[in-house]
């Protein structure tokens, strides 16, 4: 960071703070206070805890919520136009216990999907999302943890069957 330019340095506020601070009518510049005027303070998502059917939740849209919401760092995978699955970086690592399938992969602990919008940042999912995802993952799903562990990561996730 020594060397970085003041101006590509952005305060961790939000999981979106530097894309949406470069974006804020071409000023270099953080504007926290347009910022969250611009975003819900609460996003209302579908959390999916392991051994559980999944229910609607209101999350804090801040990094410290989303993070409080999955215990740990935040990872992301896009599911499908602007909706977003986030989890637990590192809940392989720690020993999370599995909780659903994603393709070959297997996501570790809580995790909850949320919407996304044109900017990329994250907004509330629409009824017709809360009704197909928590549909998506109704069936719990038992798992031993070395299949946990040895699942493998898939970077291309086809949803349509």
């Amino acid at each position: 960071m020594e060397n970085t330019p003041t101006w590509l340095t952005f305060p961790q506020t939000t999981a979106c703070a530097a894309g949406a601070a470069s974006r804020a009518g071409g000023n270099p510049r953080y504007d926290k206070s347009m910022l969250e005027a611009n975003m819900e303070k609460t996003i209302k998502v579908i959390m999916v805890e392991p051994m559980k059917e999944p229910y609607p939740a209101e999350v804090e849209n801040t990094l410290e919520g989303l993070q409080k919401a999955v215990g740990g760092y935040i990872e992301t995978v896009y599911l499908d136009d602007y909706v977003v699955l986030v989890c637990n970086e590192e809940g392989k690592l720690i020993g999370l216990p599995g909780n659903r399938s994603l393709g070959n992969d297997i996501i570790a602990g809580t995790f909850f999907v949320v919407g996304s919008n044109d900017d990329g940042d994250f907004v509330s999912l629409t009824e017709d999302k809360i009704r197909q995802y928590s549909d998506r993952f109704q069936k719990t799903e038992t798992f031993t943890q070395e299949q946990v562990e040895n699942a493998s990561v898939i970077f291309s996730l086809d949803f349509s069957k």
